[in-house]
């Protein structure tokens, strides 16, 4: 009985797909995960960022009800604040036209599977006192 020469070349390849598959599939899933924990870091950051205008606006309209951690704590919605907030100026008629910044240092965590990315970024915004 011959053996074709097709034959015998496609039973040497048998399971080199499966080999290659297994071969990248961390660097696969190390990449997607990677992508996910940026992007939801990312989003993290724009949220925080909206929170401290919230707390600006809050001091510079020196709002009798209005608390500065509270309204950042509120407009930080599912985000905790993990920094000490600090208001630069306190709004009152002697500073008018001042500008008034809220501030704090945030630290961000991203786990992409193999390796833990961590970094500190500061989220101010500024707002004029009224």
């Amino acid at each position: 009985m011959r053996v074709s020469p097709c034959s015998s070349k496609l039973r040497d390849e048998r399971g080199a797909a499966a080999v290659e598959f297994a071969l990248i599939i961390g660097l696969l899933l190390t990449i997607l995960f990677a992508i996910v924990g940026f992007g939801r870091a990312y989003s993290e950051r724009v949220a925080l960022t909206g929170a401290a205008r919230e707390g600006a606006r809050c001091a510079a309209v020196r709002a009798e009800t209005c608390d500065v951690e509270e309204a950042i704590a509120d407009a930080a919605g599912a985000y905790e604040v993990n920094g000490g907030i600090s208001v630069s100026t306190e709004c009152d008629e002697t500073t008018v036209g001042e500008p008034v910044t809220v501030s704090w240092t945030q630290e961000f965590t991203v786990n992409a599977l193999v390796k833990t990315f961590e970094w500190a970024r500061e989220i101010r915004a500024v707002f004029r006192c009224e």
